[in-house]
């Protein structure tokens, strides 16, 4: 409330004031309550106040406002008969008057009630000013902070519960409000705008867990703040000019248990993270491999996992790698200069995951790679393996994702290592099979193709685009989509095809980089696209939203971080023409990245299949999409505890092809998508038990069931399914009696045994 020093100001009528004051003290108070000319005097001053209020003069205006304040609860009767007056500027002034003098928590009370009176007021302005005036009152600190970000754009992610969880910031003074939020365990910062003052105010966040720090202005000083954190147990740095005694601080961050930086580095911040004694995960990328390396790694005595990103490393590196004794992630890029006695070396580390691009490796290099039997995730990028190298991999029994591109290895080579080993869930094959192009010669010598069909002419390139054959394309009338799949795609292509004014481009080649892409910037026809590329990064992100007309986006194996993914969605989402989302086989994935995807309104169908670190639980992520129609989660874990976030979708199609099943998703997926028309369950662990729930499900059209148990007893619980258009089952598993049953009961539909 507004000290009373205010009254003694040069006012007309000091006598009146002061006799005001008088009657305001306790004892005064307690007097006027038993004498009626006291209470009018009251009254009369309440009302020569409120008169005040629509003076001309400022002063005048200014001290009648302040009497009325000082006045509290024996001013609330006349400022509400005033607020519903005919004069709006007066009206304004007494509410606020009113909000002034809840602050006392004695009159909170007797204010609100007076306001939601005033809110109810004929008066269309001021009921609604009251309204506003009203909420803001009564809202908790946390609605006051969500709303105050939320105007300011910042990206809330909430819970299942709808508590926010997680938030973006890219200004320093947004970040005032995160203390606010009692449930907060992720803080995002963001580029240049947000520096070290950032920090000072989210140490006030005693919950939060987890910080990254993605391009920001923060410093070493801003570093130095983290220990102030009482809960953080993850920090991840990407960019930034942080010196050895800045991340030397972070060791006394005493809960930290993670430390992720993606950037070069030196000996001197090598040895500081060296100190970081107490983490228990490290990932690094960029990184130049040497034996202090090694030494550093090793001496991290709680470390119990590490992730390194290198590149063009050699023998010698490989047999210092081999001596890293945590189990360890790899991410080679440009291997090609490793030979089999580098490779001989990694078969002593414990190796979880090997993720190995254009390198040399031939099938004589598989057994070295089966002999690392510690292998969880393996992926081999532009090397001329076969089918025959494929079978020395049998050993590795602890295997679950297996990715080839760019090799001559067939379909038929994978299904068979899949029999091998059954703990192999997912397996993806992009083979260029030499063999198959030597059957037709004749085709190498065409440059291209085109195919006319739904009405499109699409064009399929044969071999490398060149300015000549720019030129012939540009004559072709009414080209939709060029496909440039075949080997040999370079950046170059990537140039020239972006002067082709095409609305679909399709383009899968190792070679193509960040700098290829960025030729498609403001590409002003350009619709949809679909890339694949382990050389494709963050950089790109910029590149991607450029894209002014782009509403279908297909990305596979790109080197994209959780942050660089959460900056794309909000760019896209900027734009609100996406309408169909993909994102697969991205090693550096994890549920995080698609924290803020609900932004992207407009999206129908959502693709998030293959990423080795994303699982059911990012459903928690769509809730809040209504567009969604679509969902793609294959080749991953999933729980029937995640599928209730889809029941506030209008879902038509599900996916969940080549995915281990949780005991009761079947009864989740009815329970949360009574609706669904397409559903596919191929490649799982569903079973015969599971039909009795899919049988629940009276809008299905479209059921895949090919390689799963289900037989001939699970096909018949279908029977009341009176929708069902295409059924594909295992054709060792489903009889042909039970297809002529099938067939019986649903005359109209197609089940194929494959």
């Amino acid at each position: 409330m507004t000290e009373r020093s205010g009254l003694f100001e040069a006012i007309p009528g000091l006598g009146c004031v002061i006799l005001l004051i008088a009657l305001w003290t306790p004892g005064a108070t307690a007097l006027a309550q038993n004498q009626p000319e006291a209470a009018e005097e009251t009254s009369n001053l309440s009302a020569s106040a409120i008169a005040d209020l629509s003076s001309d003069k400022f002063a005048r205006r200014q001290n009648g406002y302040r009497l009325l304040i000082q006045g509290g609860a024996d001013s609330i009767p006349a400022l509400e008969q005033a607020a519903a007056g005919n004069d709006l500027n007066v009206a304004e002034r007494c509410v606020k008057a009113l909000v002034e003098i809840a602050s006392d928590a004695e009159t909170k009370d007797v204010v609100i009630k007076s306001l939601e009176r005033l809110s109810a007021s004929e008066s269309t302005k001021i009921a609604t000013f009251a309204n506003t005036e009203l909420r803001q009152l009564t809202m908790t600190d946390e609605e006051r902070a969500v709303e105050a970000l939320e105007a300011a754009q910042v990206r809330i992610h909430r819970d299942q519960n709808g508590d926010p969880y997680s938030a973006t910031i890219m200004r320093d003074e947004d970040a005032y409000w995160l203390q606010y939020l009692p449930k907060l365990r992720s803080v995002s910062l963001m580029q240049a705008g947000v520096g070290d003052q950032a920090i000072k105010f989210i140490t006030r966040c005693d919950q939060v867990q987890s910080v990254s720090l993605f391009q920001t202005s923060v410093t070493d000083q801003g570093l130095t703040l983290l220990p102030d954190f009482k809960s953080l147990t993850t920090i991840s740095l990407s960019g930034g000019t942080f010196s050895a005694d800045g991340i030397r601080s972070l060791r006394n961050v005493r809960n930290l248990r993670s430390f992720i930086w993606m950037a070069e580095i030196d000996e001197q911040q090598l040895d500081a993270v060296g100190d970081l004694q107490q983490i228990s995960n490290l990932s690094l990328s960029n990184v130049n491999l040497t034996e202090k390396v090694v030494d550093v790694v090793n001496g991290l005595k709680q470390l119990s996992s590490l992730s390194l990103s290198l590149s063009d490393l050699s023998d010698d590196q490989c047999e210092s790698l081999a001596k890293i004794k945590v189990a360890t992630s790899i991410s080679l890029m440009r291997a090609t200069n490793i030979s089999s006695t580098g490779l001989s070396k990694l078969t002593a580390m414990n190796l979880r995951s090997l993720m190995v691009y254009r390198a040399s490796l031939t099938d004589d290099d598989m057994p070295l790679i089966g002999a690392i039997t510690s292998l969880t995730t393996l992926s081999i990028s532009d090397s001329p393996i076969t089918d025959d190298g494929l079978q020395h991999l049998e050993t590795l029994t602890n295997l679950h994702y297996l990715n080839l591109r760019g090799t001559q290895v067939t379909e038929e080579g994978g299904a068979r290592l899949k029999e091998k080993l059954p703990g192999l869930r997912t397996i993806r094959i992009d083979s260029q099979g030499i063999g198959g192009i030597a059957q037709r010669p004749a085709m190498n010598q065409i440059p291209y193709s085109i195919m006319e069909y739904t009405g499109k002419k699409n064009v399929h390139m044969r071999t490398a685009l060149t300015e000549a054959l720019l030129e012939k394309l540009k004559a072709e009338k009414d080209i939709h989509t060029v496909f440039m799949i075949r080997a040999g795609v370079t950046d170059g292509q990537i140039k020239l095809i972006a002067r082709l004014p095409i609305k679909g481009l399709v383009v899968s080649s190792g070679d193509v980089t960040d700098s290829g892409l960025d030729a498609l910037r403001k590409h002003e026809t350009l619709e949809s696209l679909t890339v694949t590329s382990s050389q494709i990064t963050d950089a790109s992100t910029d590149t991607l939203s450029d894209i002014p007309g782009l509403s279908k986006l297909w990305i596979h194996q790109a080197r994209f971080t959780d942050a660089g993914v959460e900056k794309l969605i909000a760019a896209l989402a900027r734009n609100d023409r996406m309408t169909w989302l993909k994102l697969s086989n991205c090693p550096q994935l994890s549920n995080d990245a698609l924290a803020n995807i609900a932004e992207l309104s407009s999206l129908e169908k959502l693709d998030v299949s293959d990423n080795p670190s994303v699982n059911s639980i990012v459903l928690r992520h769509i809730r809040k999409m209504p567009n969604l129609t679509e969902v793609r989660l294959g080749g991953t874990t999933v729980e029937p505890e995640d599928m209730h976030h889809l029941a506030t979708l209008k879902l038509e199609k599900l996916y969940l092809s080549e995915s281990k099943l949780g005991p009761g998703v079947a009864a989740a997926i009815v329970d949360s998508c009574p609706g669904l028309r397409y559903l596919g369950l191929a490649k799982t662990n569903v079973s015969d038990a599971d039909m009795t729930s899919i049988g629940k499900l009276g809008q299905l059209e479209w059921l895949w069931l090919y390689e799963t148990r289900v037989s001939d007893d699970g096909l018949a619980k279908l029977d009341g399914l009176t929708k069902l258009d295409h059924v594909y089952v295992d054709a060792a598993s489903v009889s042909r009696d039970a297809e002529e049953r099938f067939k019986e009961k649903h005359p109209g539909a197609t089940l194929q045994r494959q």
